[in-house]
């Protein structure tokens, strides 16, 4: 092994090559910093990082997760890929123990993963902050467990600044994430912020605690525009729900699941679930086009509102297959089912006495 303190790449134009049979491990009893990333790419452009063989970049996860010799943190990444890097390729690698993230992007555009296996990672395997031009194919995002989102990819600004553009995952897994497979966490952007472009296509979100989750907005701010394409996926044997929708509305980013098909295996909480239990508008802004949900759940999918908020309505055909049979869910007849009265708010007033 190569065995190495953090490491840093600010200059472009660079090709690294790391063969096979070669590990590049973080050094034991480094990495202190809560901040320590084991490589950073940091606003470097035209830079290739290719694996050959069983080439891999490792880190110590459960040194990092004991109390006892280090600081508790979730940012000793693997990889960061920050602060204006463009045009930068990662390929044929395996990233794996990280104390944070198998790879952080954060202010980058061109990002292109290619056939790399993030896995068992502390916080995600992938933490998309901001970026634009990413593109994600044939890649793993397991076992992600320590601390929360605990989930294969992440997307998550930390402010209306952020930015995420033209993302795309394709032909990726997500498999045993002990939280969710894919997350989207978009509240902290607002209407000033750019538009949301994120497409998830031939992917499998497998034997997650959670398959899919989105949460659109909350009544922090106006909510980002845009569009979450889920395209030709399959979401199965999730340990909880297979699907929430959180602060979806008609002036929210905008979701489609597109001939994608949920094999759930729970029967004690719905699949489906439609919430805006943190946002005062009425849900909308979903779609599903040639979607199953294969299940043995009585009830399928459920709302959860806010006091003020209803719900308006859901586009599109979702087939529920149950029991041997087949039927469109009515959603029509489940917004009859779910409309909620307006709730005026009362500030009660003591007066003492004279």
């Amino acid at each position: 092994p190569w065995i190495v303190r953090p490491l840093f790449l600010k200059r472009g134009d660079k090709e690294i090559v790391i063969e096979d049979g070669v590990e590049i491990r973080a050094k034991a009893g480094e990495y202190q910093g809560l901040v320590d990333t084991l490589l950073s790419v940091s606003g470097a452009k035209n830079v290739t990082i290719r694996g050959e063989g069983s080439a891999a970049i490792v880190m110590n996860k459960k040194d990092y997760q004991d109390a006892t010799r280090y600081k508790h943190s979730e940012w000793r990444h693997t990889l960061a890929i920050r602060d204006g890097a463009r045009n930068v390729s990662v390929s044929n690698l395996t990233l794996r123990a990280s104390g944070g993230d198998g790879v952080y992007v954060l202010h980058a555009d061109g990002i292109r993963l290619e056939n790399v296996k993030f896995l068992d990672h502390h916080r995600q395997g992938i933490s998309v902050i901001s970026g634009s031009n990413l593109l994600a194919r044939n890649c793993d995002f397991s076992d992600t467990e320590g601390t929360p989102p605990a989930c294969g990819i992440d997307f998550e600004p930390n402010n209306a600044r952020d930015y995420l553009v033209d993302c795309v995952l394709d032909d990726c897994e997500f498999a045993g994430n002990q939280y969710g497979g894919v997350l989207f966490h978009l509240t902290t952007l607002s209407t000033a912020s750019e538009p949301v472009s994120v497409t998830v296509r031939n992917c499998r979100l497998t034997g997650n605690a959670s398959g899919l989750i989105v949460t659109a907005a909350s009544n922090y701010q106006p909510p980002v525009k845009g569009s979450v394409r889920i395209e030709n996926c399959e979401i199965a044997g999730s340990n909880g729900r297979s699907a929430t929708f959180n602060g979806l509305s008609a002036s929210s980013v905008q979701v489609e699941l597109r001939n994608c098909l949920l094999a759930s295996k729970v029967t004690d909480i719905p699949d489906i679930l439609l919430s805006n239990s943190d946002f005062s508008e009425d849900f909308a802004g979903l779609r599903f086009t040639d979607t199953v949900l294969r299940t043995a759940n009585a009830t399928p999918v459920s709302f959860l509102a806010a006091a003020g908020a209803g719900f308006a309505s859901v586009d599109g055909t979702l087939t529920v297959e149950r029991n041997g049979g087949s039927f469109d869910f009515d959603f029509s007849a489940f917004a009859a089912a779910n409309v909620i009265a307006k709730i005026l708010k009362v500030c009660a007033v003591r007066v003492s006495d004279p």
